[in-house]
């Protein structure tokens, strides 16, 4: 047997009458649910001027032919409550901790008021020539024009890949067989390349797209370089690529500094079709894990009404996707969800929830999805709600991927807003990546959405008067991330940390060229041997939110600051790249949790008094 605390069954229909007798004789009827009513609904009783000396409630029971079975699958035992609202408040007695660091609060907490670090040893390979036993070098490019990609250290990251296409290195004298190294005509040079890798691939293509190709590469290369002015600089292959004399070939270069500095420039050739394609920058994301989230600093969302797109990139995780998190929600003063999205949800599931009638319904849409598109990889999303029209859409890499209608409750009057974390209580954070989440009080179009999916919103946006909350996140290190939109309202980091990109995965603001680097094709046997260089990297531990509240108000923060995790040992290595040693790193400060009293909402004392209770009709058999 299944229970349901309601008037109406999921699987039965029936009508209620209540019959109210003001007097001998006289008999006032009300008319409740029919047979076509929906399930939740508010009717208008007598006034209360009206003596009454009894309530009457008709039952009319009935299957539902519309269902098979048409009485449904299972019995349910069904309740009437009279519920008498006595106009008596009470509250709460409720307490709250003094801090939270990172949204928990712990019996005491030790940290560093000042950044700390952790050390990691790695080692870099060059190779190194002892004898030449053969030795062909071939010219392509012998333009004069110059170029600072795929070396512009004027930003701290860059990508880069160009193309050659076997007609090209045929003509030029390639044989098939290994390609052992390269040169590129360097005309000034600037700060160090940190984590400078080539690898190379074949490909089918003959011209850059605006994407970047994602081929099964090759590595022929990684070190860390310091440019030197000469001619013509060769770059010995660590492991050579094996060329088969028919593919095409697409090179890609990538390199990570900690900091902006100063571009290397490069001799090129304009060849008249685009076979270079780059982006650099300082590109980050939004790291986001249980139990951390980020709060929007501002409520420019309460205006919103009938209308809203937003859009956003997102990685999921893959050791914890599927994941029952939240992407974002908006909840109005009664802790009303208004507008939501949890990308996925555990099942898999992308719910879509938008509008809502002053209750706890809202309008929602739902489609599941394959793995790929929530983990692994980066994806774009960008949702739409029309209340006017009544739809709803969701859209995939730019592509409508579920729609529905009939959906016309409307969006205003939000209060509090929340990214990678949902404001229900339990709620648990989205595990993954974030960027460029933007919100419009206005439909995007498919074409615009496609548009700009790929590259920063800017002032030539059709929509960009509509724009009421932009985060590129690519600020970094504060305990804010800055709101590009009119709006100005920046969001509060508690715990999420914004992070830069590793080189190799930058994909957005591409620039296709026509542009390409000279370069010298080495092929060659040789007697050679790898020469290594330890390398010892500092890398600073996440900053931690730390909140400290208000002993008067104890739900309000008074006070909020970035520390850093203390009371841990560091490794010292030797030159083989084994530790040897450690080193204690002490906290400075520590604080011993305590809990503030307070009083939770006022709310009405309702006395429930159970009427009656039966059980529907067994639909099967």
């Amino acid at each position: 047997m299944r229970h349901l605390q309601s008037l109406i069954a999921l699987c039965i229909v029936f009508s209620t009458a209540l019959t109210a007798m003001a007097g001998p004789g006289d008999t006032i009827k009300v008319q409740t649910f029919t047979f076509g009513s929906v399930q939740d609904a508010w009717f208008e009783m007598p006034s209360l001027d009206i003596e009454v000396e009894k309530i009457l409630m008709k039952y009319t029971l009935k299957c539902n032919p519309a269902q098979v079975p048409a009485c449904g699958e299972w019995d349910y035992l069904t309740y009437t409550y009279l519920y008498d609202h006595t106009g008596v408040l009470d509250s709460n007695l409720l307490t709250h901790a003094n801090y939270e660091v990172n949204g928990e609060s712990f019996p005491t907490y030790a940290y560093s008021s000042s950044p700390t670090y952790v050390y990691t040893a790695s080692w870099l390979y060059n190779t190194v020539y002892d004898d030449t036993l053969s030795y062909n070098a071939y010219q392509i490019g012998e333009g004069t024009a110059s170029v600072d990609f795929p070396l512009g250290a004027a930003q701290p990251a860059g990508r880069a890949q160009f193309i050659w296409t076997a007609e090209e290195l045929t003509d030029a004298g390639l044989v098939a067989g290994n390609i052992t190294g390269l040169q590129v005509h360097l005309l000034e040079v600037g700060s160090v390349l940190e984590n400078l890798h080539i690898r190379m691939a074949p490909t089918a293509a003959t011209e850059s797209g605006l994407q970047f190709e994602s081929p099964f590469w090759t590595e022929v290369y990684n070190s860390d370089v310091v440019p030197m002015l000469s001619t013509w600089a060769s770059v010995p292959f660590t492991t050579p690529f094996v060329w088969d004399g028919v593919s095409n070939i697409v090179v890609e270069v990538t390199f990570q500094n900690p900091a902006a500095g100063e571009s290397t420039w490069l001799e090129a050739t304009d060849i008249g079709v685009n076979r270079s394609l780059f982006t650099r920058g300082g590109d980050r994301y939004l790291d986001v894990w249980n139990p951390v989230y980020a709060a929007v600093d501002g409520t420019p969302f309460a205006a919103l009404d009938g209308q809203l797109t937003v859009s956003w990139w997102s990685y999921g995780d893959p050791e914890f996707q599927p994941q029952s998190g939240t992407t974002f929600e908006i909840r109005d003063a009664a802790a009303n969800r208004v507008v939501n999205v949890h990308g996925p949800w555990g099942d898999g599931v992308i719910y879509w929830d938008a509008g809502n009638s002053g209750g706890g319904s809202y309008d929602r849409i739902s489609k599941a999805a394959p793995a790929a598109d929530y983990e692994g990889n980066w994806t774009h999303w960008a949702f739409t709600k029309d209340a006017e029209a009544g739809t709803m859409k969701i859209y995939k890499n730019g592509v409508e991927w579920h729609t529905g209608s009939g959906f016309t409750r409307t969006m205003e009057d939000g209060t509090i807003m929340r990214i990678g974390k949902g404001l229900w209580g339990g709620s648990q954070s989205y595990f993954g990546h974030i960027d460029e989440f933007a919100m419009w009080d206005a439909i995007l179009d498919p074409a615009t959405i496609q548009d700009y999916m790929y590259k920063d919103l800017d002032d030539a946006h059709p929509n960009a008067d509509d724009l009421f909350l932009y985060y590129h996140f690519d600020d970094g290190g504060s305990i804010y991330e800055s709101d590009a939109s009119a709006s100005g309202a920046d969001l509060g980091m508690i715990g999420t940390v914004s992070r830069m990109y590793d080189a190799a995965q930058l994909f957005r603001n591409t620039q296709q060229s026509t542009l390409r680097p000279n370069v010298i094709w080495e092929q060659g046997e040789f007697v050679s041997h790898l020469d290594s260089v330890l390398v010892i990297d500092s890398v600073m531990n996440d900053p931690l939110t730390m909140v400290l509240f208000d002993p008067e108000n104890p739900t309000v923060g008074i006070d909020t600051f970035q520390v850093w995790p203390g009371d841990y040992y560091t490794y010292v290595f030797n030159e083989e790249g084994i530790i040897v040693d450690s080193t204690y790193i002490s906290n400075t400060d520590d604080i011993v949790q305590e809990f503030y009293e307070y009083y939770g909402p006022a709310y009405e004392v309702i006395d429930r008094y159970e009427l009656a209770r039966y059980i529907t009709p067994y639909g099967i058999g």
